[in-house]
């Protein structure tokens, strides 16, 4: 999802070359590099990309599969998922995007930042699920609203 630059510090750019720098463009947790393609395991490790070669070795077949997202086509070592462009983004550890204390921001990848997120993920759903049914109550489907006195 494209970032909102307008929820964000004015010079998140500078702060995002600033975290990226410090973590060295890999991600803070499982150590996965930035902008590098990798295989993702099913243990979610990831191992260094390294193509397996295949009984079509036409060139153009090769760049095919490496160009396509998300890699499930081509062949890998055991136990991967899929063949995936890394791409690290910076992740506001308590999910306050207005804490930009150096402490609080980590350059996570897509799986390190899903997971992080996957508790305040959970708690958005729910409230959104309760909100809707308490507006069901007031407002139920179905039933003839009453003439007014």
């Amino acid at each position: 999802m494209p970032i909102n630059y307008k929820n964000y510090h004015p010079k998140w750019p500078l702060i995002r070359a600033i975290i990226s720098h410090r973590d060295r463009n890999r991600c803070k947790r499982c150590k996965a590099p930035h902008l590098v393609l990798i295989w993702r395991m099913h243990d979610r490790t990831w191992q260094k990309y390294e193509r397996v070669p295949t009984e079509r070795e036409n060139p153009a077949y090769i760049v095919a599969d490496v160009l396509t997202p998300p890699h499930h086509n081509v062949s890998g070592p055991p136990g991967a998922r899929a063949a995936i462009l890394c791409v690290c983004t910076v992740a506001h550890l308590d999910w306050n995007r207005d804490n930009n204390n150096h402490s609080n921001l980590a350059l996570l990848c897509q799986q390190c930042h899903l997971d992080h997120d996957r508790p305040q993920h959970l708690y958005r759903s729910l409230r959104s699920k309760l909100t809707r049914a308490a507006q069901y109550e007031l407002f139920p489907v179905g039933k003839p609203i009453p003439e007014e006195i």
